[in-house]
């Protein structure tokens, strides 16, 4: 008897657009497929209000000390956001987190982009977002929408 074994599958769909006026329209397709194990989530189009117009769009150099990303000073407050670590090096992460001056000085991480991976979310309106590569210095994507 042949046993099939499954490959595992890891597929995220992202839809981010502003339509009309004022609005902001976010998607999250998940889906993993492991031998028997299946699971899916799909977040279906959900739909924001944007405050005011605006968006702030770069690719930066991240190196391996703790450096802040820039978002242009035309956002006023941080909405949703994309991150993307463009460097196709699975093994060559980068972390995302906040800069805790006050207390440790370090960079307190939550999250960790794979080479090649994403991240979407709404941001914090006002913390600043810092990042730090694993290994070697990587170009992240970004994309901040105005809340």
């Amino acid at each position: 008897m042949t046993k099939h074994v499954a490959p595992v599958v890891l597929a995220c769909l992202f839809l981010l657009t502003a339509r009309g006026q004022d609005e902001i329209t976010a998607k999250i397709e998940l889906q993993n497929v492991n031998g028997s194990f299946r699971l899916e989530k799909d977040t279906g189009a959900q739909s924001f209000d944007q405050g005011q117009q605006g968006s702030s769009y770069t690719i930066q150099s991240i190196g391996t000390n703790a450096e802040q990303f820039v978002i242009s000073s035309d956002i006023t407050t941080n909405g949703w956001s994309y991150f993307r670590n463009v460097n196709t090096t699975e093994s060559n992460a980068v972390d995302i987190g906040v800069y805790d001056a006050g207390v440790s000085g370090n960079l307190l991480v939550f999250l960790r982009l794979q080479g090649g991976g994403f991240w979407c979310g709404s941001l914090h309106p006002t913390n600043d977002v810092w990042m730090r590569a694993q290994y070697n210095a990587v170009n992240v994507e970004g994309w901040v929408l105005q809340r």
